[in-house]
């Protein structure tokens, strides 16, 4: 089984806040998801065939079934996605192998020179059953919003105090209020116009 950086992405999301589960992210053939009971993210596993990736160390690689996960600790994720070369001329290197271990998951990336082999231990605990969060039927309305736009006001409402905000659509045309919800706070309001493709 392969990974790239963007499904190592989901560590991102992933804390241990009392419960140790979820500082990891699960990994299952189609999908990695992480999260830290208030956030959640679901990478689609990208699709390259492993077949092709240069094994080393007698590797056997990791095949998982349907209904069949594995849990890889969030830190361990980070430092696996150090190792991925960022560009290569051989898209497959830009991914890391999981292999079959036993009591270790062991996990290899390579850049043809130089192979690092990461010998992590599997998460243990029960992942939460995040199918049941996700919202079901039609949306009453979708925006879509330039994150990097979005992350600049969200640091500007910090800035300004604000740790809980509401936000107020009216449209799909019209900017989006974003404003402090706390009746104490001074009052502090931000506006993000909406991504138009």
């Amino acid at each position: 089984m392969l990974l790239d950086k963007i499904s190592l992405a989901a560590s991102e999301a992933s804390e241990n806040n009392g419960r140790p589960v979820l500082g990891c992210i699960k990994v299952t053939k189609d999908k990695t998801t992480g999260t830290d009971g208030h956030i959640l993210i679901e990478i689609a596993n990208q699709t390259m065939q492993d077949d092709e990736f240069p094994l080393t160390s007698n590797c056997t690689p990791l095949v998982l079934r349907d209904n069949e996960s594995i849990l890889i600790n969030a830190k361990d994720a980070v430092k696996i996605a150090k190792t991925i070369p960022k560009r290569s001329p051989l898209p497959i290197l830009e991914n890391a192998q999981l292999c079959q271990g036993n009591g270790s998951l062991p996990v290899i990336t390579t850049d043809l020179d130089s192979p690092t082999v990461h010998q992590i231990k599997p998460g243990e605990g029960t992942f939460p059953n995040t199918d049941i969060v996700w919202p079901k039927g039609t949306p009453m309305i979708e925006i879509g919003v330039n994150l990097k736009l979005l992350s600049k006001l969200v640091h500007c409402l910090q800035s300004a105090g604000v740790e809980i905000a509401r936000l107020s659509i009216y449209d799909a045309l019209t900017a989006i209020k974003v404003d402090n919800v706390r009746p104490t706070d001074r009052k502090v309001s931000g506006l993000i116009m909406p991504y138009r493709s």
